[in-house]
């Protein structure tokens, strides 16, 4: 949870920073002076507050202090910016004096805020009412009811208020569909997990990576939420496989739900818990036959159907038999190269890449033909050389490129095209978030609309505007571009042409911020999950995830 907080708190001090170069930039490029004061009070405002809520975030979750440098770094940056603000004003003739008076006091106000809640910091004994009273203790402050102070304080009581929602977490498992699966049949695990598709990983790394990652309680009276997970892919597997298997055990999956009930009903409190499952699938009929539907069916019976909520790829009501909104997106499972990933933002990227197979179900299924991308793969074998560096192939399955090849050219590439398939979602995005490749999503479906030549079909669930982007608190994705799929099957070359025209340097580089910032958190672990090297950072994220979307985002 604590890294969660510092990606969303920095994000806003470096939000803060870009709208000081901004005023940096009409000053020296301009000369604007007027439009570079109309600005000054904008950025000076929200880098107060959102420095506070980063002050108050590391006060109140122990976060170390040596993360507080950078901010602190930012801090005196965005000074020196607007003491040049400052310094052209005073060349300004025009300018009356009470003006001067006003902005040179906002800047000694930002500095002396940031001086001294950063030293504030290094006494960990303090607290963010000590934090408020000191400061509001400073006699230079004391009129001022709009300034940074302000901004301060209020910053403290919205972190304390948000602290105050943070939720509690019981893990409940059933041992016969968790431990006692691979403790009995490990080699029958391993040989499973490596072998099927990534995403069917998913159900291991969420049990053992909260374990691994998150604080839980042991009471479950004392939870706000109820995480359930179950092998049930595995669970299946072994069945099918294993002629000596146990029948007491795998014949478990046809009682799960009510077994679950039985476990709950206890200590459940229908104002207070909330039920997740952690069971994930990507297939409509292997959905019913593992048993989610059922154990859904037993637990909305029971405890209501507002009370149960699903992690899940995609908000699918043929995967997840839970309203909508009550899934909480997850990313796809990927496979990094590397126990190491954050040197994929070193390299000097270019080109825009996609590689896909033509899922011809998805015609039928989605109105998603993914034959659209072909004159694309035509121009860029006609001029291989283009200034556009365009590298895009549909192939057939049989002849896909070699996970370590494919991820290779995503991270050596700028862009990469989000393209439909037989549902709404797919492993590409995460893929290129870990790459560090700016997605470029091709219309407007993992937003949750479908516009033409989109069509409702089987498999997938039209959600009228409820994202299937995961992270939806974390990541502000309308910074990443999106093409209209109606023109871009018209014409795909002159569309891709005009979105990398109107994506400018600055943009690119945001982008390509925010994900460094989060591409850990679409990294569940490295190696087999039933023996991992190491895991990754996705649990924070998602925990954080769980609680942002009980919290800020109510059923509807």
């Amino acid at each position: 949870m604590e890294s969660c907080l510092i990606y969303r708190y920095v994000n806003f001090v470096e939000r803060s920073y870009m709208q000081a170069t901004e005023v940096h930039s009409q000053l020296t490029k301009t000369n604007n002076i007027s439009i570079g004061l109309g600005l000054v009070p904008t950025y000076q405002n929200t880098f107060s507050e959102n420095f506070g809520s980063f002050v108050a975030t590391s006060l109140l979750t122990d976060i170390p202090i040596a993360t507080i440098l950078y901010p602190v770094w930012l801090a005196s940056m965005i000074y020196t910016v607007q003491e040049e603000v400052l310094t052209s004003m005073m060349q300004e003739p025009i300018l009356k004096e009470s003006r001067r008076r006003k902005y040179t006091r906002r800047a000694l106000h930002t500095l002396v805020v940031c001086c001294i809640a950063g030293a504030l910091l290094y006494q960990t004994s303090f607290s963010a009412k000590t934090v408020k009273a000191t400061l509001q203790n400073i006699h230079f402050y004391e009129n001022d009811k709009s300034g940074p102070l302000q901004g301060l304080i209020d910053a403290v009581s919205d972190v304390k208020q948000h602290a105050a929602k943070d939720l509690w977490f019981h893990m409940l498992s059933i041992p016969e569909t968790t431990d006692w699966l691979i403790g009995n049949y490990t080699d029958e695990a391993k040989n499973f997990y490596a072998t099927t598709l990534n995403e069917n990983a998913a159900e291991i790394w969420l049990h053992r990576g909260f374990l691994n990652e998150t604080d839980l309680v042991d009471d479950p009276s004392n939870a706000d939420v109820i995480l359930i997970p179950s092998y049930l892919l595995l669970h299946r597997h072994i069945g099918g496989a294993v002629q000596n298997k146990t029948v007491e055990h795998m014949d478990i999956s046809a009682q799960l739900g009510n077994l679950l009930v039985r476990r709950i009903q206890p200590f459940f409190n229908s104002s207070q818990h909330r039920i997740v499952l952690m069971s994930t699938t990507q297939n409509p009929t292997e959905s019913r036959r593992i048993g989610i539907h059922s154990v859904v069916g037993a637990l909305r019976e029971n405890f209501g159907g507002e009370a149960v909520y699903s992690l899940g790829f995609e908000r699918n009501f043929f995967w997840h038999p839970v309203h909508a909104s009550q899934v909480i997106v997850i990313p796809y499972v990927v496979k990094p190269t590397s126990l190491y990933t954050d040197h994929v933002f070193d390299y000097a990227k270019h080109g825009v890449f996609y590689r896909g197979d033509y899922r011809n179900n998805a015609v039928q299924w989605a109105g998603c033909n993914r034959s659209m991308v072909l004159p694309l793969s035509d121009y860029g074998q006609q001029y291989p050389n283009n200034t556009e560096g365009i590298n895009v192939q549909l192939v057939a399955k049989g002849v896909r490129l070699s996970q370590d090849d494919y991820n290779t050219m995503v991270e050596h590439s700028e862009f990469c095209l989000a393209v439909c398939g037989d549902t709404v979602t797919s492993r590409s995005l995460a893929s290129y978030m870990v790459a560090g490749c700016i997605p470029v999503r091709i219309g407007s479906r993992l937003r949750g609309y479908c516009d033409a030549p989109c069509r409702i079909g089987w498999g997938w669930t039209f959600t009228n505007g409820s994202s299937h982007l995961p992270y939806p608190f974390m990541i502000d994705w309308n910074k990443f571009p999106e093409v209209d799929e109606q023109k871009f099957t018209i014409d795909p070359v002159q569309e891709l042409r005009d979105m990398l025209d109107t994506v400018t340097v600055e943009e690119r580089h945001e982008m390509r911020r925010i994900m460094q910032r989060v591409h850990r958190g679409f990294i569940y672990g490295w190696g087999n999950p039933v023996d991992p090297h190491k895991f990754g950072e996705a649990f924070g994220f998602i925990r954080q995830s769980i609680v942002d979307h009980l919290t800020y985002a109510p059923l509807g």
